[in-house]
C-alpha cells in the first residue's frame, strides 16, 4: 500500500508540476523530488542544483517567500518555507 500511495503522489505531483525538496544546513544534507529536478533538468547526481544557492544559504528569518527560477521548461515560481 505504501508503494502504491508513493505513486499516486509522483502522479499528482508530476500533473501539479510541483516538487518537494529538503535541506538540512547542519548535516548539508539536500534531496529533491525527482520532479523538481526534472523540471530543473537536473539528476540526483551532483548534489544541491546551482539555481538553489541562494535558497540555501536563506537563514531561518527567511520564513516564506517565492523565487522565481529559469528551467528548460520556462520560469517557475518556487515557494520556500523555512522551518526547523
Amino acid at each position: 500500500e505504501l508503494r502504491a500511495s508513493e505513486a499516486r503522489l509522483a502522479e499528482a505531483q508530476e500533473i501539479a508540476r510541483l516538487g518537494y525538496w529538503e535541506y538540512t544546513p547542519a548535516t548539508g544534507r539536500f534531496w529533491a523530488s525527482d520532479d523538481l529536478l526534472a523540471a530543473l533538468g537536473r539528476d540526483a547526481a551532483g548534489g544541491p542544483p546551482p539555481e538553489f544557492a541562494p535558497l540555501l544559504a536563506a537563514g531561518p528569518a527567511d520564513v516564506e517567500r517565492e523565487v522565481e527560477l529559469a528551467t528548460p521548461g520556462g520560469p517557475r515560481t518556487l515557494v520556500v518555507r523555512s522551518r526547523e
